[in-house]
């Protein structure tokens, strides 16, 4: 099968880094549970507010993620770290015969963040398996690209799927699987139609049933 997996939230930890950066920056605590925002610019920002009143109005969410990326985010995405068992878990996934395709989000003009991407992807992955890369310039269009199973952390983009107009009871929508966290919680309270996993582990054994 072609398994669509997202990078950010799912394979690759963004959110720890961020957390760490914003109080060392800032000196603001934010616990990953407090993330219920899949913006965590807006985090921030009401965080900051909370601290020193309209404080955090004062920076745009790019300044914020300037700031959280040291104004090198091709750089700062090589630092990210892979979630635990993730890399091992594509692993057994290929091995199992499934095709690996990571189907992640980049903003033009914006471009340090696909090289950022494609350079984390040469560290962690290619040693390790062989894969496919697409990247899509929003949300919308991760539901154009062909895939058997999507994996994602992003509600969007399961939403993006159902309302496409590219699938017809000829062409069905691929199997999506959810990537529980903080931020999706409503969403999956709203969907528990939609299968949840954990972790990367968590989704071998999903696909050993599918």
């Amino acid at each position: 099968m072609i398994l669509l997996i997202d990078m950010d939230g799912t394979v690759v930890d963004f959110i720890s880094s961020a957390l760490r950066k914003a109080e060392d920056i800032w000196n603001i605590k934010i616990d990953e549970s407090e993330v219920a925002d899949y913006k965590f610019e807006r985090i921030v920002r009401k965080k900051l507010n909370e601290v020193n009143p309209g404080l955090g109005d004062e920076y745009t969410s790019w300044e914020i993620y300037q700031a959280l990326t040291l104004n090198d985010p091709r750089l700062f995405f090589q630092t990210l770290a892979p979630y635990k068992d993730a890399i091992e878990s594509l692993v057994t996934l290929k091995k199992m015969g499934h095709q690996i395709v990571f189907l992640t989000k980049t903003t033009p003009p914006h471009g340090e963040a696909m090289s950022g991407k494609l350079a984390w992807l040469e560290r962690y992955i290619k040693p390790r398996l062989e894969y496919d890369i697409v990247f899509v310039i929003d949300t919308k269009t991760k539901a154009l690209v062909a895939g058997d199973v999507v994996v994602d952390d992003d509600p969007r983009v399961f939403k993006a799927f159902w309302e496409s107009e590219a699938f017809s009871p000829i062409d069905p929508l691929p199997t999506m699987i959810c990537v529980a966290r903080p931020w999706n919680q409503e969403f999956r309270n709203n969907h528990p139609e939609i299968p949840v996993i954990y972790n990367l582990k968590n989704l071998v054994k999903s696909m050993e049933k599918i």
